[in-house]
Formats: structure tokens, C-alpha cells, sequence
């Protein structure tokens, strides 16, 4: 499906063509205007959007890095389950990114995050 599609979507209000619409522009570079989208659908509690917003703020993607608000998206999300957010929660703990470094809240996390479909994430436990 298109843009145009998403877009008349977004305006009728569906929260998940908010975050397809912003995808598109994530992968397209407009990353201003996809945090933007992914923002007005985080509000509305979807947990991909936060999880997208967390991964922007923690890789620095045009924008300040900021692995606190990262952490803060990604424990929003994770309270929903989303897979990616339990992952990068992982990561963080595993690392001490914007917290001290805890294995058993890491191998907590990669744990879920696998049982939720993100196959990798007991690897990175392995690896470390």
C-alpha cells in the first residue's frame, strides 16, 4: 500500500497508518517528519512507535543522542511487549547504557524479547 493510503488513513484517526506513514518516511531520510508521526502515535499508546522513537534516540539519528529518553520509550513499550523494546532494554542493561549494568535484568529482557519472536536476542546473551 502507498503513501496516499497511509496518509488518508492517518487523517481518519488509525494510529497504525500513523506509524506505517512514518516508517515510509524513516526509510525515505525524512526522519523529522517521521518522529513527528511516530510521536503523535506514541501518545496514543502505540508501543511500535515507541520503540522506533527509542532506537532514533539512542543511535543519535539526527538527533542529539540521548540514551536516557531511549531507555524511557523503551520501558513504555516493553510494558506493551513490543519485541524490539524488550530487546533494546536488553542491550542497555547488558551495556549500562543510561543505567548500571545488570545481567540478570538483560538476560530478563532477551528472554521475553524472545519469546516474543526476536530470535537474536538470546545470541547476544551468548556473546557476552
Amino acid at each position: 500500500m502507498g503513501l496516499e493510503y497511509y496518509v488518508k488513513k492517518a487523517e481518519q484517526g488509525d494510529v497504525e497508518a500513523l506509524v506505517r506513514l512514518a516508517d515510509i518516511y524513516f526509510e525515505k531520510g525524512n526522519i523529522e517528519k517521521a518522529m513527528k508521526l511516530y510521536e503523535l502515535a506514541a501518545k496514543r499508546g502505540n508501543a511500535e512507535a515507541m520503540s522506533n522513537l527509542g532506537y532514533i534516540y539512542r543511535e543519535g539519528i539526527e538527533v542529539q543522542k540521548n540514551l536516557k529518553l531511549a531507555k524511557e520509550y523503551f520501558e513504555k513499550a516493553a510494558e506493551q511487549d513490543d519485541r524490539d523494546a524488550l530487546f533494546y532494554l536488553g542491550d542497555m542493561h547488558l551495556c549500562g547504557e543510561a543505567t548500571k549494568i545488570n545481567y540478570e535484568k538483560a538476560l530478563y529482557y532477551h528472554e521475553k524479547a524472545y519469546e516474543k519472536g526476536y530470535y537474536d536476542a538470546l545470541q547476544r546473551q551468548a556473546e557476552n
